[in-house]
């Protein structure tokens, strides 16, 4: 595999609405890395399934850009992430124009693909917000627990995986760019479905391990619909925000 642009995530649940529009195989050019290959107005899309938690994706992260023949122009790591702050609603697009971790290390994207993605995004009607990404070596799901890392870090959003690709983009001198759509608000306590361990290690969802807790837990069951439905908003920005920077950027 040599790409010329990487694109990242790191679940299925992030780029399945792609898959509307792209028919992506598996690639297995590179071992133990959950790579996807499809063909989009005559480009050829890679696509990385790097799998959750900041551990993993330091692992990920780093064998990756040990492992390619060359690097590639530029990265692209989009997804969702959890709102720190109040009023930033399921489904809000955030171009994080700097990235922090729990150490107080601050990583800054490409100004000029933040450039290009925020001009993308008005074009399209999507408002985007300007503002930091923490990377979570923990994954947060009170209001009380986002709100004080949102204080503490001055961040307005959470993830857990970008930092370790941003930081080794940084190093090896290729532009990053990193893209995220609100999936949980701050206001939001996901306690109940974190607690059923709904995605797996590989960014795999896992539905019956979720019905099994709705099942267990009534106040769940009644939240997976409202659940669902962000998690579609955000599917669907990303994904034309994907599909508009392959017709204009490439």
């Amino acid at each position: 595999m040599n790409p010329d642009v990487i694109w990242l995530c790191a679940t299925r649940r992030e780029w399945i609405e792609l898959k509307k529009k792209i028919h992506f195989t598996p690639n297995h050019t590179l071992h133990n890395f959950n790579f996807y290959s499809g063909w989009y107005n005559r480009m050829r899309v890679e696509l990385g399934q790097m799998g959750v938690g900041m551990e993993r994706a330091r692992i990920k992260a780093y064998a990756l850009f040990n492992s390619l023949p060359r690097m590639p122009r530029h990265v692209i790591h989009f997804g969702f992430s959890g709102g720190l702050i109040e009023n930033l609603v399921s489904g809000r697009v955030v171009i994080p124009t700097e990235i922090k971790n729990g150490e107080g290390e601050v990583v800054a994207p490409s100004s000029d693909l933040i450039q290009k993605a925020t001009s993308l995004c008005q074009k399209l009607d999507m408002n985007p917000l300007s503002g930091s990404l923490f990377s979570s070596e923990k994954i947060l799901v009170t209001p009380t627990e986002k709100k004080e890392a949102g204080i503490k870090t001055n961040c307005q959003i959470i993830d857990q995986e970008t930092f370790p690709f941003a930081k080794i983009c940084a190093q090896k001198g290729i532009p990053f760019l990193s893209v995220r759509a609100v999936w949980d608000p701050l206001e939001w306590d996901v306690s109940l479905l974190h607690s059923t361990e709904p995605v797996d290690q590989d960014g795999e969802t896992k539905i019956a391990r979720i019905m099994k807790g709705a099942i267990q837990h009534p106040k769940l069951l009644m939240s997976l619909p409202r659940y669902q439905s962000a998690a579609s908003q955000g599917n669907k920005a990303l994904a034309r925000i994907v599909l508009t920077a392959l017709d204009e950027w490439n």
